[in-house]
C-alpha cells in the first residue's frame, strides 16, 4: 500500500488566514482521547482579504477539510468524528464552514526516518506498513509536528473531487 503526507500547497496564497485562534482551541486537545474537550462549534475569524480562496483543506494551524471532505473521509473511516469550525472574514463579509476531524496518531515510523534536532520536522519519513493496519488517514506520530497521512486510495479520491489548497508526498513503507 502506498501513503502520502498532506501538505501545504505553496501556490496557494490566497487561503484562509486565521487569526487570534489561541484562546479558542487547544491544538494539543485535537486527538483522540481529548477531542470531547473542544467545542461542538466555533467560530474563527480570518485576516480580511477580498480575495480569499476558500480551499478544501487548510493544514496550519490545524487540519480543517470542507463539507465536501468531510463526505469524502467518511466514505473510507466511518467512525471518524467532525467538529464545526465556521472561518469569518469580517471585512469582506465572507465565511465557510469547515470540519475539524479526530484523527488517530499512529506510531509508524522506523529507525531510518530523519529530523531535525527537537523531532518537529521530518525530514526523511519512511513508514513500517505493520504498524498501520487499516488506517486510510491519521495523523504521524514519534514527531513533535502535526503530519496528516493519507492512503493512496482516499488521496485519489480527494484529488478526482477536485480538492484544492495541498500537495501529496509520498512516503517509502516497507
Amino acid at each position: 500500500m502506498r501513503y502520502f503526507i498532506i501538505k501545504k500547497d505553496p501556490d496557494e496564497t490566497l487561503s484562509p488566514d486565521i487569526i487570534n485562534w489561541y484562546g479558542e482551541i487547544d491544538v494539543h486537545n485535537i486527538r483522540q482521547g481529548y477531542y470531547h474537550t473542544l467545542p461542538e462549534r466555533l467560530l474563527l475569524k480570518i485576516k480580511g482579504n477580498e480575495r480569499t480562496v476558500f480551499t478544501n483543506i487548510i493544514i496550519s494551524p490545524f487540519f480543517l477539510v470542507s463539507e465536501s471532505l468531510k463526505e469524502c473521509l467518511k466514505l473510507y473511516e466511518p467512525n471518524l468524528s467532525f467538529k464545526e469550525i465556521v472561518l469569518l472574514d469580517q471585512t469582506y463579509k465572507q465565511a465557510q464552514e469547515y470540519f475539524l476531524p479526530t484523527l488517530e496518531e499512529v506510531n509508524c515510523l522506523t529507525q531510518n526516518c530523519k529530523f531535525n534536532m527537537n523531532r518537529s520536522v521530518l525530514l526523511e519519513a519512511e513508514f513500517e506498513l505493520s504498524k498501520i493496519g487499516n488506517k486510510s488517514i491519521f495523523y504521524l506520530g514519534d514527531v513533535n509536528s502535526k503530519y496528516i497521512v493519507v492512503r493512496l486510495d482516499v488521496a485519489e479520491s480527494m484529488i478526482r473531487r477536485g480538492s484544492r489548497g495541498f500537495l501529496l508526498e509520498e512516503v517509502t513503507c516497507r
